[in-house]
């Protein structure tokens, strides 16, 4: 594979990364299977079925979907790569921080022979909103990782509730959809928190489930609990693994046709967090999460919109297209180290490029189970055939 030329002008920083004392804010909401199954359709079962050689569906056991919102004081690149020139390798420089927010939901990848319908299951977690106020995470992210982040204003805060929180994220949109309307910087995601459990906020502690939960003994024990989690991947070399992996389309558009792709690939990278702290619990009755629904963001909204009460958009025409409010199941916040690590092309696609890029041009893919890769040449286990196009 022809090396990426690295230019100073590159503002793309590669894996893998450090992120040590982030403070990340949870958020559960309803995430119906149709939803999930269609997301899963549209960027993740691409081509032909048998071709391809797996499928992605919604995990039943978890109809939910997490909206997080995460600060990170530090952003450490502890890539030591050898970029080929005199410039100083990105371990060695110095961090950055930014506040970040995205929606992410658990889905389940399955062979689709006899032979591949366990090597090749995984559950992996899709994350189709993210948004960033760091354009230098957001190039990385999109060019990269093959996220789709957005580049954000996100600004946060305590609420008007003791130690409550509260955040409120603007990306660049238009008001409507209608022609001669100037872009500007627009509200999409609100959130505002009552204080944690034991709390004096809008709502009675008696009305959360999560009240047998505050005492400082159970914090202690959630935190414990954690911490065995941490543990729990080293001690079985990886047999049982606690971190979150991530999956996402990366693509490149065709210059000439920007409506078509040249390159298209499945992609997965892994998230860890790890000593888990500080522990604190939000009864989900003093939560409240809006959503803009106008102009740019319908696309946005129909997606969040299937964990929302009321409608996506106003009965009365003449009041313009209303907030959704998301209905929160379930609320917390805790400290943590996170590690982004592991990039992985689990699945190339083949593409047509129009004589300049044959098909065949791909590359094979990853997409053996985490669960058996500590196994991986022991028992003769290797990638699956249901990997390579």
């Amino acid at each position: 594979m022809p090396q990426f030329v690295q230019s100073v002008a590159n503002q793309q920083t590669p894996p893998p990364y450090h992120f040590p004392g982030v403070r990340v804010h949870a958020f559960i909401i309803d995430m119906p299977m149709d939803a999930v199954q269609s997301y899963c359709d549209t960027y993740f079962n691409l081509g032909d079925a048998k071709q391809r050689g797996f499928v992605y569906r919604p995990l039943a056991v978890s109809p939910f979907a997490v909206l997080m919102v995460i600060e990170y004081p530090m952003m450490i690149n502890s890539n030591r790569a050898q970029l080929g020139y005199d410039e100083i390798p990105f371990a060695d420089r110095g961090y950055s921080s930014q506040n970040e927010v995205f929606l992410a939901f658990p889905v389940l990848r399955h062979g689709l022979t006899l032979r591949n319908l366990f090597m090749d299951a995984a559950v992996e977690w899709a994350m189709p909103f993210i948004a960033v106020n760091n354009s230098t995470s957001a190039f990385s992210g999109r060019e990269i990782l093959g996220l789709e982040k957005l580049w954000a204003e996100i600004d946060l805060g305590t609420g008007i509730y003791p130690n409550g929180f509260s955040a409120r994220v603007a990306i660049p949109a238009w008001s409507s959809l209608n022609p001669n309307v100037q872009q500007q910087m627009l509200p999409v995601v609100m959130i505002d928190t009552g204080t944690p459990l034991p709390s004096v906020g809008r709502a009675s502690d008696l009305t959360s489930p999560w009240t047998t939960l505050q005492s400082p003994a159970a914090l202690k024990t959630f935190e414990f609990l954690s911490g065995a989690m941490d543990g729990l991947c080293t001690f079985s070399n990886g047999i049982i693994p606690s971190p979150m992996h991530l999956v996402a389309l990366k693509q490149f558009r065709d210059a000439e046709d920007p409506h078509r792709a040249i390159y298209q690939a499945l992609v997965g990278a892994r998230t860890r967090y790890y000593d888990v702290s500080e522990l604190q619990l939000y009864n989900e009755q003093d939560v409240t999460i809006m959503l803009n629904s106008g102009g740019s963001f319908g696309e946005i909204a129909r997606l969040f919109a299937r964990g929302a009460a009321g409608p996506l958009v106003a009965t009365d025409p003449s009041q313009g297209d209303q907030p959704l409010n998301l209905i929160a199941k379930a609320a917390f916040t805790f400290r943590a180290n996170l590690d982004f690590d592991e990039m992985r092309t689990l699945h190339t696609f083949p593409v047509d490029g129009g004589g300049a890029v044959p098909e065949d041009l791909t590359t094979p893919g990853d997409l053996l189970s985490p669960w058996l890769v500590p196994w991986q040449g022991f028992f003769g286990v290797g990638t699956s055939g249901g990997s390579q196009t």
